[in-house]
């Protein structure tokens, strides 16, 4: 089986491009979309910033639409999959303009996490089915949101641990007070307590400024 490279891109709507890994040339995958890109426009308010591939080698783009949170589904082979969402993508209206997932991760039951921040400058994760609805058994609605302090605060990633608990990173603050920010959330989407402060671990960093968008996480096996 050939392994394939993708990226996902913002063109006034979404481009994912696929090539095979072991074209040194960097070709695109003819077989894959129309000539090796996949693209859905959905207005041009709308971009993607992270790409996952399930199990069954789907291709899920998280990122925004016209200020909501969107998550899209294609099938491998670069078709927008009918079958998630309304056709092919879920849109999450938070409440206001400027809601954004920055990190997607797909539980090995199918269901999608996905981490951002809302236009009140919150961490949020929510979690989908596998069909694209948001998942009541988390939070309670499928969307929890979490105020690091009342600082300026951006979620960039997450990892979902081998116990279900979902770990998210990112950072708080302004550009002379970084932070950098962890909250770890229990598979129903509650904090877990036992972790930091109440589910959470804010680590000065002086005078240093980090770089957000390059936050990432994993987690040990352990």
């Amino acid at each position: 089986m050939r392994a394939r490279m993708l990226v996902a891109a913002i063109a006034g709507g979404l481009l994912v491009v696929a090539n095979p890994g072991w074209a040194a040339s960097g070709d695109l995958d003819p077989s894959f979309g129309d000539g090796g890109r996949a693209t859905a426009a959905f207005g041009a308010g709308s971009g993607g910033n992270d790409v996952v591939i399930a199990s069954d080698g789907s291709i899920v783009v998280a990122g925004w639409i016209e200020g909501m949170v969107a998550v899209m589904r294609f099938a491998p082979d670069g078709v927008l999959d009918g079958g998630f969402g309304d056709g092919g993508a879920t849109w999450i209206p938070l409440g206001h303009q400027g809601d954004e997932a920055n990190a997607v991760a797909i539980e090995p039951n199918g269901k999608i996490v996905l981490a951002g921040t809302d236009s009140r400058e919150r961490f949020v994760v929510a979690r989908l089915t596998a069909a694209g609805a948001l998942d009541p058994s988390f939070g309670g609605n499928g969307v929890v949101r979490t105020r690091i302090d009342d600082r300026f605060r951006e979620a960039n990633d997450l990892a979902i641990q081998p116990n279900g608990r979902i770990v998210v990173v990112g950072w708080s603050g302004g550009d002379w007070t970084p932070r950098f920010a962890l909250v770890r959330y229990l598979p129903d989407g509650r904090k877990d307590l036992s972790f930091g402060d109440r589910g959470r671990v804010v680590t000065p960093l002086e005078w240093l400024r980090p770089t957000a968008s390059r936050c990432r996480t994993t987690v040990a096996s352990s």
